[in-house]
């Protein structure tokens, strides 16, 4: 919530983040080796900017709304994390629009409900990506391994 709109560098922003930019890059490092085996080629290095992100988030409900939410995220992903494109540029996120066919976009009061549901779920303790919400009754923040994951389910299920 209080990234710029512009966004910012992305080395400035990791260093923060994560108290330093070694650990940005041990942390870079250990996510390159997973998407390698999954097939995907991070390209962190040449990613410049961290965005803001807001317009992607309507952007992707938009989509939703229309049946192309899957794909969107999926050019999102891409663009940034394999490509190095700043998906806070209007020109880079109409591209998106217009090969994932979604009408109407950009959509007038977009940006603004993006920014009352982040402050809706951040009011619920909801801060971190991702968060699973487990059957209504709880949430696990942050990454995990599957292992993880399954036996938070189940301790879902069981209550």
């Amino acid at each position: 919530p209080s990234m710029p709109a512009e966004g910012m560098p992305r080395a400035e922003y990791r260093a923060r983040k994560f108290g330093s930019l070694e650990r940005s890059r041990e942390l870079d490092a250990r996510v390159r080796k997973e998407g390698e085996s999954e097939g995907i080629a991070f390209a962190f290095d040449a990613i410049e900017r961290t965005p803001n992100t807001v317009a992607a988030h309507a952007l992707v409900g938009l989509a939703q709304q229309q049946g192309r939410g899957e794909p969107v995220v999926d050019a999102l992903f891409r663009d940034y994390f394999e490509e190095a494109k700043d998906i806070g540029d209007a020109a880079v996120l109409a591209g998106v629009a217009e090969r994932c066919q979604v009408s109407g976009w950009p959509r007038q009061g977009a940006m603004t409900e993006v920014v009352a549901l982040d402050q809706e779920l951040r009011g619920m303790g909801i801060s971190a990506v991702p968060t699973f919400i487990l059957g209504r009754k709880f949430a696990v923040s942050g990454a995990h391994p599957p292992e993880t994951l399954i036996e938070a389910i189940r301790e879902a299920s069981a209550r």
